[in-house]
């Protein structure tokens, strides 16, 4: 049995280990840590944060890095088919350009890509399975070699065999091949490999749908369906945002909507094969009956007779049911005299000329209450102070009054009358006095119409899912983070958790420079700003740009407000 310093120092020199375990039978792991490429240069981190490891191996986490931070590269490396960096800390960090950038000195050296491992022996497949034109699922399928048939085994890489089979030469999965007999010993071939594609190296997710779920191309129902994942489906999450993981499933990376993922198990051991795919393939699972993943419309309308829903956009594409007149559509889309909408679960087209925009409901007046008698109130104090200690408020001016609580160190106060001694104050509600030698000058703290303000020289900045500056471009959680931390507050970066953050308040005690939080069945999918007059400024994926609209339209999905400026 090798010691894993001995594991580790063959493995960075480029040895294939092969690790058998004899009490659960024989199970091998190949490895390969080949110097691809010796080119130096400087690394920057790119993501939120990112793990370095102690060796050329993804199971040696050593600590994370956040973004920003800068390493000085001397080789890359290949790693079981996806490529590390070796820095000159001696520490190794991903490869992969999701995560990382990587600008190189003027020296190069050409890459020297790993051997396949060649076999030269003969196995039997234990299920019917897909001789494909290249090592991937991606690849066509050439023919199926159905169960118990013997294959002869030309070479091997990267969890794909190159077999013979019936006078064609193809690709298998060697998760669905048995060895029959041993061949001489392998003997490395100088053959060009198809460099393997490497797959995301960050910390991965693992989460099970709850549907019937599509993959879409891009972070949203506009994008095609690449395939739909079954229920109780594990996937391995790599970024969320908007509402919308990245996954990859059956060897294809794709979209889907976060509402219908468990919340998220860390996966402690990235996996270094390819997902086997069960030949042949089964049935496609039943479609998703309900696509709920849609963003938030801006434009509603009414039918105003029996309404046709076609498949198609014209009368010669078949009726999938009949809308009644009267009935609501949140319009995705319309183009010339026809209108894509979604009604009772079914996605389809209706003309346009049967739907009216909807009148916005007049409020209903409330009777009004008694006439009081009010209280001039006193003109705004502008001197502001912040206490220098946990101070005591008290009520009245000396310290022979009972304490009505303590105000914490730190705190911004508006002073409203100063008797030399003490000042007089109002914090969370109750009205005191304070000793002055606890206070000290500050400026006034920003208001709500501050950061409106602010957020307002943004408008038609584009809309990017991830995106998180004006460079870049927004989505709604990296347009509000951005907004709040320009006033030192410092938020979550996705939006169901920036929905947890300050202090609730009612719909009534809306302020300009409140949070806004939206969403369905109590998922939160969607931020932006109050900005006052019901309006809220928010990077809208609808308008693809940072806009202001009216909460009229979001009456469906508003969910709460949430205020982050200090009382």
């Amino acid at each position: 049995m090798l010691s894993r310093k001995t594991r580790l120092a063959l493995i960075k020199a480029g040895v294939a280990l092969t690790i058998s375990f004899a009490s659960v039978g024989t199970y091998s792991v190949r490895t390969y840590a080949d110097v691809v490429n010796t080119t130096a240069g400087t690394l920057t981190v790119k993501a939120s944060s990112i793990w370095t490891y102690s060796a050329p191996d993804w199971n040696a986490k050593t600590r994370t890095y956040p973004s920003g931070t800068v390493f000085k590269v001397t080789e890359k490396h290949n790693v079981a088919g996806r490529y590390m960096y070796r820095l000159d800390s001696g520490l190794y960090i991903t490869a992969n350009e999701a995560y990382v950038t990587f600008a190189p000195m003027t020296r190069t050296e050409p890459e020297v890509k790993p051997p396949a491992q060649v076999t030269a022996d003969t196995r039997t497949t234990i299920a019917n399975l897909n001789m494909r034109t290249g090592p991937g699922t991606t690849f066509a399928i050439i023919t199926t070699i159905t169960k118990d048939s013997e294959v002869r085994v030309e070479s091997e890489a990267g969890g794909w065999a190159k077999v013979e089979y019936g006078g064609r030469s193809g690709y298998v999965s060697t998760s669905y091949l048995t060895q029959v007999a041993a061949a001489p010993a392998p003997v490395p071939v100088p053959e060009p490999q198809p460099e393997p594609v490497p797959a995301p190296e960050t910390a991965a997710f693992e989460r099970k749908t709850t549907v019937n779920l599509n993959m879409r191309t891009g972070p949203g129902t506009s994008y095609g369906i690449i395939t739909t994942i079954p229920k109780d489906t594990s996937v391995s999450a790599e970024a969320e945002s908007d509402g919308w993981v990245k996954v990859t499933y059956s060897g294809k990376t794709g979209y889907v909507s976060a509402q219908y993922l468990t919340q998220p198990a860390v996966i402690d051991q990235p996996s270094t094969q390819p997902d086997p795919v069960p030949e042949p393939p089964s049935q496609e699972p039943d479609p998703v009956t309900e696509d709920a993943e849609a963003p938030a419309s801006d434009d509603f309308r009414t039918t105003t007779a029996n309404l046709n829903l076609r498949s198609g956009e014209g009368t010669s594409y078949p009726v999938i049911m009949v809308i009644p007149s009267g009935t609501s559509l949140s319009i995705d889309s319309i183009t010339g005299v026809w209108a894509k909408v979604t009604y009772s679960g079914e996605t389809g087209y209706v003309s346009v000329q049967y739907l009216t925009q909807p009148a916005v409901a007049e409020p209903v007046p409330e009777p009004e209450p008694d006439p009081v008698t009010e209280v001039p109130e006193a003109p705004a104090s502008d001197d502001w102070r912040s206490t220098t200690a946990n101070l005591n408020l008290r009520s009245g001016e000396g310290t022979s009054y009972p304490i009505i609580k303590v105000i914490p160190s730190g705190t911004m106060l508006n002073v409203e009358a100063d008797t030399g001694s003490w000042a007089k104050v109002t914090y969370g509600g109750n009205t005191g006095y304070v000793a002055t030698a606890y206070l000290v000058k500050s400026e006034a703290p920003a208001t709500g119409v501050d950061i409106v303000e602010y957020a307002s020289q943004f408008l038609g900045v584009p809309y990017v899912w991830a995106g998180n500056t004006p460079e870049s471009g927004f989505d709604c959680s990296g347009f509000t983070r951005y907004v709040y931390a320009n006033f030192g507050i410092s938020l979550p970066r996705i939006s169901r958790d920036q929905a947890k953050t300050g202090t609730a308040v009612t719909e009534e005690q809306r302020k300009p420079g409140d949070l806004l939080y939206f969403g369905s069945n109590g998922y939160v999918d969607h931020v932006g700003i109050y900005a006052g007059d019901n309006n809220v400024i928010h990077a809208s994926s609808t308008n693809k740009m940072v806009v202001i609209s009216s909460l009229q339209y979001y009456t469906a999905t508003y969910m709460g407000a949430r205020r982050l400026l200090n009382p």
